[in-house]
């Protein structure tokens, strides 16, 4: 680390992404960086998503995983003029708490451009003037690992602890993972709205 920083020092654009967060918001604030660097729009996100069983053992599953890391999660969906989808989340782990925005526009069901930026604490507090009211709050425990060489994340809500929805992303051109062998669907929620943070925080059940 300390001789690619030496490499790279005199470099005009240099952006370092610290080891002080985990992997799932190292790739946020990288891939943040590279856009703000090119001034260019985000790639369209395709992702799939599939409700499953949860009970200890996969748990326990989970902590062998690379990149294994859990977070708790607490998120506000705001108002919005433009249809979009915009969110802010606390986010915590092991002690550190991060904040950001997120705006989503969705192109169909399973496809959305979608841009995330690191908050501070005062400019998170200032969001929360724009809270939409009529939804609840999310709460839920992130575990996020890698499995054959694919991104997962399982979320698991505090209103129903013995299912979660476990979700991988991936840009549109690129093809389906494997989920892994040992997780028990239930079905597949890919495309299905009711699964939707965002409908869950107006129904919280499954």
């Amino acid at each position: 680390d300390d001789m690619a920083l030496e490499a790279w020092k005199d470099h005009p654009n240099r952006v370092i992404i610290g080891n002080e967060t985990d992997f799932e918001v190292k790739m946020i604030k990288a891939i943040q960086s590279v856009f703000e660097y090119l001034g260019a729009s985000a790639p369209v996100e395709k992702f799939n998503k599939y409700l499953i069983e949860v009970d200890d053992e996969l748990l326990e599953r989970l902590q062998k995983e690379a990149n294994y890391s859990t977070s708790h999660i607490v998120q506000h969906y705001l108002t919005s003029d433009n249809g979009n989808e915009r969110r802010i989340r606390r986010r915590e782990r092991e002690g550190d708490v991060l904040y950001s925005y997120s705006e989503a526009n969705y192109l169909n069901t399973n496809e959305r451009i979608k841009v995330d930026r690191v908050l501070t604490e005062r400019q998170y507090k200032d969001f929360r003037n724009q809270i939409d009211r009529s939804l609840n709050v999310t709460d839920k425990m992130r575990y996020a690992f890698i499995n054959n060489g694919s991104f997962f994340k399982l979320d698991v809500f505090d209103f129903d602890q013995t299912k979660g929805i476990l979700s991988t992303e991936s840009t549109a051109d690129e093809t389906e993972v494997k989920l892994p062998d040992y997780v028990k669907v239930i079905k597949d929620i890919t495309g299905d709205v009711n699964y939707k943070n965002y409908y869950l925080a107006k129904s919280q059940k499954y």
